[in-house]
């Protein structure tokens, strides 16, 4: 049977504050690259530029894969928490 979930999509809305804060947060916004940049910088500073570019090429791919598991896993988890709200809540009829 197939279940239905009408949202808010008015201008003051949750769903719209959702959706705004998470484009702010978002990696690619300024400051999360900036804030990348001086931890690079930090990481750097006092080496010389051949081998700072050794630790920093494996520390960029670490934080990469890093940011791919935590996404991994939390794509798993709302999977799961779907599927679990999904047959705990089959029974409440479509609204609408």
């Amino acid at each position: 049977m197939p279940t239905t979930v009408a949202m808010a999509s008015g201008p003051a809305s949750p769903t719209t504050r959702l959706r705004a804060r998470s484009r702010r947060a978002s990696l690619h916004s300024p400051t999360a690259r900036s804030a990348v940049r001086r931890a690079s910088r930090s990481a750097a500073r006092g080496l010389p530029g051949e081998l700072a570019a050794q630790v920093l090429a494996p520390a960029r791919e670490a934080f990469a894969g890093g940011l791919n598991v935590a996404a991994g896993i939390a794509a798993v988890i709302a999977g799961g928490a779907a599927i679990l709200a999904l047959l705990r809540l089959r029974h409440i009829p479509p609204t609408g």
